[in-house]
């Protein structure tokens, strides 16, 4: 093999070793990046389940005064309607 040939294929091995070093790291990079999406998709889903369940009661009280309230319009209007003039 000539001196060129040799350098060359030399230089070629390098450049391979080189870019399969940046693509390992660009891969782990790609995994850490995915797992802290995961880690943020997971804290997100279980602060919202966790308001729901705090705030849950609160919507329950709510609907049920909203209801009550509902109920005694609805009486007035029973009333109302059964006055004779």
């Amino acid at each position: 093999m000539d001196k060129e040939t040799e350098k060359m294929l030399r230089e070629t091995f390098r450049l391979a070793r080189d870019n399969n070093e940046m693509l390992h790291k660009m891969r782990g990079a790609q995994k850490r990046a995915a797992f802290w999406k995961f880690i943020k998709l997971l804290f997100t889903v279980s602060l919202l389940l966790l308001s729901y369940y705090y705030i849950a009661p609160y919507v329950k009280q709510v609907q049920e005064t909203y209801q009550s309230v509902s109920a005694s319009v609805n009486d007035i209007k029973d009333a109302r309607d059964r006055l004779p003039f």
